[in-house]
């Protein structure tokens, strides 16, 4: 007979710990209070059956929220165009130094951006006459899985192109022969493309036109649309609390269920949230998917900013560390990848092979900066120094952009620069080599041009960008120096 060592006094701390949230003045319990006892034998009591079921439906919850991540980052690009007026499957959304791209996920001020976000359920086959020129694009799935790219990275390079975006269970239809098949498997595409001079290709975008297929003998102009002055701010990062639940089950309802995530509905349904039903979870799973929520959300963070892989490691001499660990298929050999894509998505969207340059002087790389040497939080009310070490690996440029960490957009600082890059005008470089650049709400003597403006209140963080990164990168014989406080 197998020997028990279990009492019935013994009780199993199954909920997770306390934890005392920053800016509340007392402790808030993310545990329901609640304790599971067992009996002599080891199981549940009576009175521990329903605080057993709260907890498999909370882990469940938990995962479903971070399963989710880069899907409610993609609906947020939806809800942005819409926001600004782009609400047909044919409209595109374009973004260029205005109050649009204040709300995005990690962009830069440098390029201009074009949005169409396409449902496949509604259009059928979706004719895309891309317009080429100095541009480069990326196709996505509405789980933000790479599709395709388009514009100069592609075999079309700078030339015009006809592509027919069609769901992977729609019958190809007749009379495709001069359009590249672009297969998607979900109904929302995500996708969009940069133009890279837009002071000088100015009206280039507009020469995008997408249309259904099955109106090609007459389509529809393409409609633009465009922030306006005196617009709101529309943040596309991932909503908080019940709100992103409630935003999760709009989503739903727009998709088909893949293969892959049937285990993940069936999570979703013990709280509550169905397809082809009405969001309406008891009260009982409310409690559950606020505490989710919550937690959810912190895991989401911490795995972001203070990310535990090797590969997202630059050097064990520096904090700087890579954000995109995540492969364009979401896959490894013996793994869909889960952490890796909260990492990416939580704060920043669009995967492409070109974004994880594997060769010297092709492509770009990202390398990102939560915390200071000492390991802490930026803190906006505080004077920081990064020095760039010299001949920065870059055959094209580099930039560095500054961001809250609250929302993953662009930091807010009036009119003062948010990134400071190559073709920054008046940059100071030391006689060394190296550049200083300074974070923080004094600007530093002389030295303006170098300068992102912080303020109290925000918490940010920065990525550093080499565009066509050089042989120095990839051997990593070139530094990246921590950014330090400076009184």
């Amino acid at each position: 007979m197998k020997k028990c060592m279990l009492t019935t006094s013994l009780i199993l701390a199954l909920s997770v710990p306390s934890l005392a949230l920053a800016n509340d003045t007392t402790e808030t319990r993310i545990d329901f209070g609640a304790e599971i006892t067992v009996d002599a034998k080891g199981f549940p009591t009576k009175n521990s059956i329903d605080t057993v079921y709260d907890e498999m439906d909370y882990q469940r919850a938990v995962q479903a929220y971070l399963w989710s991540v880069p899907q409610m980052a993609v609906y947020g690009q939806l809800k942005m165009n819409h926001h600004f007026g782009s609400v047909k499957n044919t409209d595109a959304l374009t973004q260029y130094k205005d109050v649009g791209i204040d709300g995005m996920l990690t962009p830069n001020t440098i390029v201009r951006y074009v949005f169409n976000m396409p449902n496949l359920a509604e259009t059928g086959p979706l004719v895309i006459e891309y317009p080429g020129g100095k541009t480069v694009g990326v196709i996505h799935d509405s789980q933000m899985k790479y599709v395709t790219d388009v514009g100069l990275i592609t075999p079309a390079g700078a030339k015009p192109e006809k592509l027919l975006l069609i769901r992977d269970n729609q019958q190809l239809p007749k009379g495709t022969e001069e359009y590249r098949i672009v297969r998607v498997p979900t109904n929302l595409v995500f996708w969009g493309f940069r133009v890279l001079n837009p002071e000088q290709d100015t009206e280039i975008h507009k020469n995008l036109h997408v249309y259904p297929f099955a109106e090609r003998a007459n389509p529809v102009a393409t409609e633009f649309f465009s922030p306006k002055d005196g617009d709101e701010t529309y943040f596309m990062a991932q909503p908080e609390g019940m709100a992103y639940w409630q935003q999760l089950h709009e989503y739903i309802q727009l998709e088909d269920v893949l293969e892959v995530d049937r285990y993940m509905m069936s999570h979703l349904k013990a709280v509550g949230i169905e397809k082809d039903k009405p969001f309406a979870p008891t009260a009982r799973q409310q409690k559950i998917l606020q505490k989710a929520a919550l937690v959810g959300e912190k895991m989401a963070m911490v795995t972001s900013f203070a990310p535990r892989s090797d590969e997202s490691k630059y050097r064990d001499d520096t904090r700087w560390s890579h954000p995109l660990t995540l492969n364009p298929n979401h896959r490894t050999k013996y793994t869909q990848q889960f952490e890796e894509r909260v990492d990416w998505t939580w704060e920043a969207y669009g995967l492409s092979p070109a974004m994880k340059a594997k060769y010297p002087g092709k492509g770009s790389t990202y390398l990102a900066s939560y915390r200071d040497s000492a390991g802490d939080w930026f803190d906006g009310s505080k004077n920081y120094k990064f020095t760039i070490a010299a001949d920065a690996p870059a055959a094209r440029f580099w930039d560095v952009s500054t961001y809250n960490l609250e929302t993953r957009a662009m930091l807010q600082n009036g009119d003062h620069q948010n990134a400071v890059n190559t073709f920054t005008k008046g940059l100071v470089t030391n006689d060394d080599g190296t550049i200083d650049i300074f974070f923080g709400p004094e600007e530093p003597k002389g030295k303006g041009a170098n300068w992102v403006k912080t303020q109290a209140g925000d918490t940010w963080f920065t990525y550093f960008r080499l565009y066509g990164p050089t042989e120095a990168y990839f051997d990593r014989s070139w530094p990246m120096y921590d950014i330090k406080m400076i009184k």
